[in-house]
């Protein structure tokens, strides 16, 4: 036996071990009846192949497998290399259809429908205008380092120290909650951000002229008047509450450019939907029952950085029990100072250490705030 018989009868192995049932029957029968002319085993196997291809891939199959392959798409979860694995999937297919059934997809129109499936941010980067690519290798090596770059978010050098300031009656916090219920109630809540003595009220609309009376009222009318105001820039927080805070001279801290500002009645807020998630409110006297019972279990609730209640920190007495209580602003420095530290280092962990030397490149901030928003807001180094 040949070597050409040796491979043919080694491939007649491999196909009677796939097929079945009446596919293996006709494979059979086609392979004896040509072996028993004497023609040769290899070109037997091929035309007995060619004649089950016609049976399952009918003219027509071929495009039915283009349209399939323009169809396929990146989805979010789905990495690169499983991207590719179903393209090449797709396209071995095209081996097995007859050669009369129209053309095979060349290499270079393999790369435009690869592209196509991918998200359109990347394809930015890849495919620019007027070029086309013709090595599928090079193209899906380059989607492959997109997505290296894409998937590594860590961040050059160290963050700056965070500065903590325990000065009561010197920094608050406003924003407003709601709708709750079908009713569609509306409350103001104001935190003091060093003793974190909360005072929630309700309001029967969120205009600014509303917002204005409920901190006039609420808080600047009761309590030492504030030097800074941490507030969004909604429309509740302008006009009329605008002129509130320069009249008492309140210096406003616009949290736009940096959101994480208003970061602490963003947690009490949180904190009350979740209380209030499941009561059901019907009139406005029940409404401000539940505001006045949030409002005192946030006063008497223990901190986990500073040790003194709100209530304590704020009054120097128990909200509980009529015994003082003793606060220190060290005291309370102290814990803030540390868990300011480890929120830094935790943050510097997934950070990538790089330290500035001579001749390197930096990105110039533009301060400019007059600057159109279609400007950039970097000055890239030339």
């Amino acid at each position: 036996m040949n070597t050409s018989d040796r491979s043919g009868q080694g491939l007649y192995e491999v196909i009677t071990r796939l097929l079945v049932g009446r596919d293996l029957d006709d494979f059979n029968n086609k392979v004896f009846r040509a072996e028993d002319d004497g023609a040769e085993l290899s070109r037997v196997i091929v035309i007995a192949m060619r004649v089950l291809t016609g049976r399952h891939c009918p003219l027509g199959t071929r495009d039915m497998l283009h349209e399939e392959i323009k169809a396929l798409r990146k989805s979010r979860n789905m990495t690169v290399s499983n991207y590719i694995f179903k393209l090449e999937d797709l396209v071995s297919l095209e081996r097995w259809i007859l050669v009369d059934d129209g053309n095979a997809m060349g290499e270079a129109e393999q790369c435009r429908h690869f592209s196509a499936g991918m998200p359109p941010d990347w394809q930015m980067h890849v495919v620019p205008q007027q070029a086309c690519w013709t090595n599928l290798r090079d193209l899906q090596q380059r989607y492959l380092q997109i997505e290296r770059i894409k998937s590594n978010k860590l961040e050059d050098g160290n963050l700056p120290a965070n500065t903590t300031e325990i000065r009561p009656w010197v920094e608050i916090a406003v924003d407003i909650i709601g709708p709750f219920g079908p009713q569609r109630w509306w409350a103001m809540t104001i935190i003091d951000t060093s003793t974190m003595l909360v005072e929630i009220a309700a309001i029967s609309d969120c205009s600014s002229a509303e917002a204005a009376r409920i901190v006039n009222q609420w808080w600047y009318n009761r309590y030492p008047r504030p030097e800074r105001c941490i507030c969004s820039h909604g429309v509740e927080f302008r006009v009329e509450f605008q002129e509130l805070l320069q009249g008492y001279a309140v210096q406003r801290l616009s949290t736009t450019k940096n959101p994480r500002a208003n970061e602490v009645i963003g947690q009490v807020c949180r904190t009350i939907d979740d209380k209030l998630r499941s009561e059901q409110v019907f009139t406005r006297v029940e409404w401000e029952k539940c505001l006045s019972a949030v409002m005192f279990s946030f006063r008497d609730q223990h901190h986990m950085v500073m040790s003194p209640t709100p209530g304590q920190a704020a009054f120097g007495r128990d909200m509980l029990f009529d015994i003082p209580a003793k606060v220190s602003s060290r005291l309370q420095q102290e814990p803030k100072d540390t868990q300011a530290h480890r929120t830094n280092c935790q943050e510097d962990d997934e950070r990538i250490f790089h330290e500035y030397g001579p001749d390197d490149l930096v990105l110039v901030a533009m301060s400019d705030r007059r600057t159109p928003n279609t400007q950039p807001y970097r000055e890239c180094p030339q």
